[in-house]
């Protein structure tokens, strides 16, 4: 039978011993009993087996080739009132999980809730880090490195608390998606080009001059923001909230505002009148629906698809060939107007007037009203066409 080699070493590193006649067959109780005295320990002291390769803590009763000990394996040896301190518990790992040869300390993990509240995630660090220095300091070996952890805990607690780096931190907590709520604060200038800021609270938010470029701002809370001259190109602003959004001067070219309220937003000079704001023409025409009523508006062959018009006024409007696919134009007044062939597909229509409308030809597959809607015979929905 082939015999192994293996090597047994002190906790200490200080002694270690090398056996190259070892059966695989042989008990690993013989070991326990034989190795100890070679490497001049306590008789008398009872030794737990590590093997490093695969992490596991060693039975007696087992053989060698039964604990999966191969060929040049190292082997430590602890006292067993020190093991449970010094050994963290492991998970069952394959044998052929590869490791360094010394024992590794798992890094504090992060909680689940750690992406809602920064605060949270460091304190939890910095409680479990504490904790890994008060172990570690029980043994002699790792005192050494009982000092630069204070330091990594003392920097970590002055970085969260310091007023003075809390653009920092946000940034960074924003950069990594674990910052969602900035409600008010101060980040003018900030870059976060494809940062994922989905569901952000960015109410009344300073982002003056903001680097966004391809940003994921889908249903983030941006109201009385102000952008003013922001990079927002290619922005996903989806079913985003941009009421009375300060959006002068700012690049919105290639931006998504399907289902973004805009009602209120900035996007003319407050002296001159004129719009100042990059706006994709359908997203300028979308705005101005919103923000600027007027009866009788030609819209014949627009595309406005999935834009957020609520409550707009559109009456007499000429909608003729116009698209208006998922559309939100509940509440709208469309008394009078004329939607000869539109394509009004999955649009929503809940709560609004339809008074006197054509529909001649319109596509209305999916379109949704309700007991609030005003049919276009006059009567109450929900309408069947």
């Amino acid at each position: 039978m082939t015999k192994i080699t293996v090597t047994f070493q002190t906790q200490d590193r200080k002694h270690e011993t090398t056996l190259n006649d070892i059966l695989p067959d042989s008990k690993l109780k013989d070991a326990y009993e034989a190795i100890p005295m070679l490497l001049g320990l306590p008789e008398k002291q009872p030794q737990q087996f590590f093997l490093t390769r695969t992490s596991q803590i060693l039975k007696d009763n087992q053989t060698f080739k039964e604990a999966n000990v191969k060929n040049d394996d190292k082997i430590i040896l602890f006292s067993k009132d020190q093991l449970p301190n010094v050994i963290p518990k492991l998970p069952n790992t394959t044998p052929e999980t590869p490791v360094n040869g010394d024992l590794e300390y798992p890094s504090p993990s992060k909680s689940n809730s750690s992406k809602k509240n920064t605060k949270k995630l460091v304190f939890s660090l910095v409680i479990k880090i504490l904790i890994l220095i008060k172990d570690l300091y029980s043994h002699r070996i790792y005192r050494k490195y009982s000092i630069p952890f204070s330091l990594i805990v003392f920097l970590i607690i002055w970085f969260l608390f310091n007023p003075e780096f809390e653009y920092t931190r946000n940034t960074v907590g924003m950069k990594l998606g674990i910052v969602k709520n900035v409600q008010g604060k101060n980040l003018s200038g900030v870059s976060l080009e494809r940062a994922n800021l989905a569901n952000a609270n960015m109410l009344g938010t300073n982002l003056n001059g903001a680097q966004l470029y391809q940003a994921n701002l889908s249903d983030a809370t941006l109201s009385k923001a102000s952008l003013a001259g922001a990079d927002l190109r290619g922005v996903n602003f989806s079913r985003a909230d941009l009421t009375e959004a300060n959006l002068n001067k700012a690049n919105l070219l290639g931006a998504k505002l399907q289902g973004t309220n805009l009602r209120k937003a900035k996007i003319r000079d407050t002296e001159t009148g004129e719009i100042t704001t990059k706006l994709d023409p359908n997203a300028k025409l979308a705005w101005e629906i919103v923000n600027e009523p007027k009866t009788g508006r030609d819209l014949e062959s627009k595309k406005l698809d999935s834009y957020n018009l609520m409550s707009v006024n559109l009456k007499n409007a000429v909608l003729s060939n116009t698209s208006l696919n998922w559309v939100d134009l509940s509440k709208a007044n469309l008394e009078g107007a004329t939607l000869y062939k539109a394509d009004l597909r999955g649009t929503n229509l809940n709560g609004a007037n339809l008074k006197g409308v054509n529909l001649t030809g319109a596509h209305l597959y999916k379109v949704k009203t309700d007991t609030s809607t005003i049919c276009p015979n006059g009567k109450s929905g929900p309408c069947k066409f």
